[in-house]
């Protein structure tokens, strides 16, 4: 085992001898062409980053963030970023709001949370804010968050025009501090929904709006800023931060399926990473299959979802770091 397991430690230095320095960051991760990209988002922050102040999108855009004093910790997809107060992440770094992001008609935005604490009376954990910036009366946004004018931890999609919201539905339960979620807020043609933890919110409770209501980003005016770990709770004019951790943020051009997002949650959740064959175990069987899979792509017969690690639709030296790294847990 011991001669297996540098035999495929030799073969990943060699490859990543080919890989420059500074595409890899310390969490192992393999940054820029090797980023994931899950079903294809149009833009994809995986938070990995373990030094600097950018926030890399490793969708075709490359709207790459500012960091602003989120730091990094350890995450469901390896690395994340920690929050608190007065940090955030603003993208893009410089200049104004994509019109690829604002003008989206329908789409899907998806993202990684865990909060630490209930928010306060007036408070809120915003996990993601696209809006004009400026909190009080008349804010505009589209908003993930936790808590909603009291003490609480339900979970909030909030499209807000003007002083009143057009479309809003919360979880309906509350949820657990320090737990990790995901959740997919999804938005068609003739309806929304949203997903927690790979299933669909059945029990979602409407505020505004019902669920054939389609609004989404191309109906907040004045956009101008996109937050995440920072935004406003509607009428109240101060600043509100996530206390937290947020990792893996996502957004689509066009509304994922249940299949899409259940596929995503559970390729996400495996664990450990390397496990092809789902035996809790990365060994001598998961690099067999992965040898396999070597260098294919979605559209290859030999391709293997399961062994595309950093579901970036292909297997590749990324992947072959991630076995590595997990090789004999």
């Amino acid at each position: 085992m011991r001669v297996l397991h540098a035999c495929v430690v030799l073969a990943a230095a060699v490859l990543a001898a080919a890989v420059p320095a500074y595409a890899l960051d310390v969490q192992g991760d393999v940054l820029g062409a090797a980023c994931g990209t899950f079903t294809d988002p149009m833009s994809h922050w995986m938070l990995d980053e373990g030094a600097g102040n950018q926030a890399w999108d490793c969708g075709p855009n490359q709207f790459h963030g500012a960091i602003l004093g989120a730091g990094t910790c350890n995450g469901v997809l390896c690395g994340a970023k920690q929050f608190g107060s007065s940090a955030y992440v603003s993208v893009p770094a410089t200049g104004a709001l994509p019109a690829a992001i604002s003008n989206l008609q329908t789409g899907t935005i998806s993202v990684w949370f865990n909060f630490s604490e209930v928010p306060s009376a007036k408070g809120i954990w915003p996990i993601i804010y696209i809006g004009d910036g400026v909190g009080g009366v008349g804010n505009c946004s589209l908003i993930l968050e936790i808590g909603h004018f009291q003490p609480e931890t339900k979970l909030y999609f909030t499209v807000l025009a003007g002083d009143r919201p057009i479309l809003c539905f919360d979880s309906g339960s509350q949820l657990l501090t320090n737990t990790w979620y995901h959740f997919a807020a999804v938005v068609g043609s003739d309806f929304n929904t949203g997903y927690l933890n790979g299933q669909e919110m059945t029990t979602r409770h409407y505020n505004f709006g019902g669920p054939t209501t389609r609004y989404f980003l191309a109906d907040v005016p004045n956009k101008s800023v996109f937050w995440i770990g920072r935004g406003f709770l509607w009428v109240f004019p101060n600043d509100q931060y996530f206390k937290g951790q947020i990792d893996d943020v996502r957004i689509y051009d066009r509304p994922l399926s249940s299949q899409d997002v259940g596929k995503y949650y559970a390729w996400a959740t495996r664990q450990p990473r390397g496990d092809i064959d789902t035996d809790t175990h990365v060994g001598v069987i998961d690099l067999l299959y992965f040898v396999d899979s070597w260098q294919t792509v979605s559209s290859d017969a030999l391709y293997n979802i399961h062994a595309d690690f950093n579901g970036d639709n292909r297997v590749d030296l990324a992947d072959l770091v991630i076995l590595v790294m997990n090789f004999g847990l």
